[in-house]
């Protein structure tokens, strides 16, 4: 486990790090988490702050300098145990709550 200091991140940052270089948005994440989408925006803002980035882009290529985060996606499902289906699922999650937002503002 990293210490939680300036320049460090937790664990939980360094997977949610590692799951926004891999394409994932906060909602998402959330999703795979069992989170919130704040908690996950606030884990996200904590790690951009620790390393001195100024976006999430910056956020990313640090993590990944410093040995942080690895670009092998496919270990990551892997090693997360996460299956397509679980994907799949949270994709769709993501599209029916876009769907539904579009519905309300018509």
């Amino acid at each position: 486990m990293r210490l939680d200091s300036e320049g460090t991140l937790t664990n939980t940052q360094v997977e949610i790090v590692q799951s926004v270089s891999d394409g994932l948005t906060a909602e998402e994440i959330a999703c795979l988490r069992f989170r919130s989408v704040r908690t996950i925006q606030a884990h996200i803002e904590q790690a951009r702050s620790r390393l001195g980035a100024r976006n999430v882009a910056q956020l990313v290529k640090l993590a990944m300098q410093q040995g942080l985060i690895h670009s092998i996606v496919l270990a990551l499902v892997i090693a997360s145990g996460a299956s397509i289906d679980k994907q799949r699922r949270v994709r769709s999650v993501r599209v029916s709550t876009i769907s539904s937002r579009i519905t309300q503002y018509d």
